[in-house]
């Protein structure tokens, strides 16, 4: 059977206007056409090289999951871009082995991510949820990411090939400006 890592349901809304942040500084003055949320899932697809499709989930309150094995992300709902984020974050994770750090990241990682959303895990599983919800919160607006994830940032970004950095930050950076 594939093994399949799952976004389950957080008691934080789903609501999109929950999402919206403010501009990052990066991106001022920089001319973006604004992206609706089916191009900017195509983009991650093209970048990241993996299928992201939406419809029914086994899992029970599960929003999404990735698939290890095909490397494949499926949304309960479809565009529910902070969902398919999480699931590259996944993605990410895997390909790169992000989940090897200190104990000083990993403590970073579980105390920046959502309480509630990290109490329906295993212990083990934990970091792994950790990881994805930064990738989340990097694409929602790296420059709070990067304040609020010193450690694992810089631990990131000397894992990932430039190539690989790069298509993170585009994408960050178009993402950010959607939700303004």
């Amino acid at each position: 059977a594939e093994t399949i890592k799952k976004a389950k349901a957080s008691k934080a809304p789903s609501d999109p206007k929950r999402w919206q942040t403010e501009k990052a500084n990066r991106t001022k003055g920089k001319d973006f056409k604004v992206k609706g949320v089916s191009d900017i899932i195509s983009k991650l697809e093209h970048d990241f090289g993996i299928p992201i499709s939406s419809g029914h989930i086994s899992e029970r309150n599960a929003r999404g999951i990735y698939k290890v094995e095909s490397e494949a992300v499926r949304t309960k709902d479809l565009n529910n871009l902070p969902t398919a984020l999480h699931e590259v974050g996944h993605h990410l994770t895997r390909k790169f082995n992000l989940t090897d750090v200190s104990k000083d990241i990993e403590n970073e990682l579980i105390a920046n991510a959502n309480a509630s959303f990290l109490d329906q895990y295993k212990d083990s599983e934990k970091p792994g949820e950790a990881v994805a919800e930064f990738f989340r919160n990097y694409f929602q607006n790296a420059e709070k990411a990067e304040k609020s994830y010193p450690l694992f940032t810089k631990y990131l970004f000397s894992k990932l090939d430039k190539k690989t950095a790069d298509i993170v930050n585009e994408n960050a950076d178009i993402i950010n400006n959607y939700y303004v």
